[in-house]
């Protein structure tokens, strides 16, 4: 079995370049036929994960803030801020 260092990110076989990165115990994978720049598609990779922990850190925040506003039970006072109230 290869270790860590051996494996290497871009990997050429039969006309069709892949090339991947992983972020925790995600592998993101990009897959060419033709001849794409390969420090280009590992730095897309290293953006794509950039985005897509800023799009779920907001949802997640968004989703506390939402919880944090509702009332704790039916009698109570507080109301939503007008941006979060129904049109």
């Amino acid at each position: 079995m290869e270790t860590e260092a051996e494996v290497k990110p871009v990997i050429h076989e039969e006309g069709i370049t892949y090339s991947y990165i992983t972020h925790n115990s995600l592998f993101l994978l990009a897959v060419s036929r033709t001849n794409a720049n390969a420090a280009s598609t590992l730095y897309f990779l290293h953006r794509l994960v950039d985005v897509f922990k800023y799009y779920f850190e907001a949802r997640a925040r968004a989703a506390h803030a939402v919880l944090q506003m509702r009332p704790r039970h039916a009698g109570s006072s507080r109301q939503l801020p007008r941006q979060f109230a129904a049109s």
